[in-house]
């Protein structure tokens, strides 16, 4: 037979098993379901969209994945099922390329343009930086040249390699280093999302990143919100410069210090997890114990950290800094268009979807937080996970803090229980744990609430952390962006700390969580902030 294909005894057999399905469902005079109400008289017909994705044989979910296929191949649709994960999945079929089994219905463009299909010299834009060029559609074919990100081209033909798994889109472009033609893998090209993306309230500057983010994580979707009723993007910036915020004078490299800190990197003091977010002032005197926040200057606070003396001073930060680090477009995506770690700064804190208690071991792996709590025969990572479902809120974002807190690997006062005059009282969260004494404080607090365990305390201070922050109804503080960037009535308010970086380090902590589970199959949904008068072009790092 054509390309090389051989049918075996059973192969046969399977052949013409499906054959009969194709042809029952071609004869079928019923509906056939597609996205939402919309009905597909007879079959209809999609297009893959995304990467890897994964093909169930038999079953949605449960089934054997027997290929993972790539975008732009064109399918029948035979039915609809609703799989164990209550997602809705098509039972497709193509011939060439073959795929044949259960796809997720988020992955399939019903009535999109397959591949082979594109119109000649439709433009098609490279969307990555040193993009090559080969002489034929095979990662073994010559290099010719390289293409920047930007750079327009000429559709000429779609070439499925059937080695890679995907189509290859001969083009045609300005003559570069003397070639004007050549073939480039199709994930290289701006996508037309279609119905996989909605941006609605996000500006262009925007879109054009998120759309990449969709193209490799077509499950994601994205919420735009305005930070400050009464706050542009210069006012919010000024409101930050006014509230104190702080970066570190001297020392390790932003980048370093937070693959650092993810990694567990011996080369720099683990402690760094409590130092990073320090806030120095006390609260209010006359404030309520179990308000978290004194209002506007953003010197008080419930979370007040011990300062190691290995690392470096802070020093005020230049609102350059705050314009850098405050712009939600410098942490998106990267150059390949993965995601960028910071990104998950943005994720829905009461959305629990993909976390597992692998996860949150995953996250606390380098802490005292490990194995099981003494006393309780229950693990710290399963208690966390367990806890903040009880609670409704993300336990990735959870697990962050508490590294956040107390990242030291041997623990230390406030909760390993031992510090004199407050003999087993713990505090997971540093509550209350500012002025003068802030151990004394955390642990006078610890003991006012009953915290005479380490589970207690975990309970505790996610209940806590939820109902003050992530759950609030006063704050609606339900991301890490959130609890770090908050206004009211024009002036910063009610942030969790005065650190430019700490929401980035809580944020790759999260994305650690995740990890293998971050890909084109997974489902998350984040909350981003949109500005006011916005600048076109983001703030370079300073």
């Amino acid at each position: 037979m054509e390309r090389g294909v051989s049918l075996t005894n059973k192969n046969w057999i399977s052949f013409y098993a499906r054959m009969l399905v194709i042809l029952a469902v071609l004869f079928w005079t019923g509906p056939i379901l597609a996205h939402g109400a919309q009905n597909i008289s007879g079959t209809g017909t999609g297009v893959t969209y995304g990467t890897n994705i994964q093909v169930h044989e038999g079953e949605p979910v449960t089934g054997t994945v027997t290929q993972l296929v790539q975008s732009g191949i064109g399918v029948t649709v035979l039915s609809q099922k609703t799989g164990d994960d209550g997602e809705e999945w098509y039972l497709v079929y193509s011939g060439y390329p073959y795929v044949s089994g259960y796809i997720r219905s988020d992955f399939i463009q019903l009535g999109g343009i397959p591949a082979e299909s594109i119109s000649v010299n439709q433009a098609v834009t490279i969307d990555m930086d040193d993009v090559r060029v080969r002489d034929r559609a095979s990662l073994s074919g010559k290099e010719l040249c390289t293409l920047s990100y930007g750079t327009e081209c000429n559709f000429l033909k779609a070439v499925y390699d059937e080695e890679s798994g995907y189509y290859w889109y001969q083009v045609k472009f300005t003559e570069t280093q003397g070639v004007s033609t050549g073939y480039v893998r199709s994930d290289y090209f701006e996508a037309d999302i279609g119905s996989n993306g909605d941006y609605t309230g996000f500006p262009e500057t925007y879109t054009e990143l998120l759309s990449k983010l969709n193209k490799t994580y077509p499950g994601w979707t994205f919420t735009a919100y305005d930070p400050s009723s009464t706050l542009d993007w210069a006012g919010a910036v000024d409101a930050q410069y006014a509230a104190g915020s702080v970066v570190e004078e001297t020392g390790i490299s932003t980048s370093d210090r937070i693959k650092a800190i993810v990694e567990g990197n011996s080369s720099v003091s683990s402690d760094s997890a409590l130092f990073e977010t320090t806030i120095n002032g006390p609260a209010d005197p006359g404030q309520d114990p179990q308000e978290p926040l004194t209002d506007g200057d953003g010197q008080g606070g419930w979370v007040s950290r011990i300062i190691s003396t290995y690392l470096p001073l802070w020093t005020k930060a230049s609102k350059d800094q705050i314009r850098y680090y405050m712009d939600p477009r410098n942490f998106m995506v990267n150059s390949d268009g993965s995601v960028n770690p910071s990104f998950f700064m943005f994720v829905d804190g009461t959305d629990s979807t993909g976390t597992t208690e692998d996860g949150v071991s995953q996250i606390l792996s380098t802490t005292s937080m490990t194995g099981t709590i003494p006393n309780e025969g229950k693990t710290y990572s399963g208690a966390v996970l367990s806890l903040s479902q009880e609670k409704k809120v993300n336990p990735y974002l959870v697990a962050a803090r508490m590294r956040q807190e107390h990242g030291s690997k041997s623990g230390d006062e406030l909760i390993n229980g031992t510090y004199s005059g407050y003999e087993g009282y713990y505090n997971y969260f540093n509550i209350q744990a500012n002025g003068s004494e802030p151990i004394v404080n955390g642990l006078k607090y610890a003991k006012s609430q009953g915290w005479n365990t380490r589970y207690k305390s975990i309970s505790g201070g996610i209940a806590f952390l939820a109902e003050k922050y992530i759950l609030s109804d006063t704050y609606h503080q339900n991301t890490l962006y959130k609890q770090r960037f908050n206004y009211k009535e024009g002036e910063a308010y009610h942030q969790y700390m005065t650190s430019l970086y700490a929401p980035h380090y809580e944020a790759k902590s999260v994305y650690a969580g995740y990890s293998g589970d971050v890909n084109s199959s997974s489902k998350y949904h984040f909350l981003i902030p949109v500005y006011r008068n916005m600048p076109d072009t983001p703030q370079t790092e300073p």
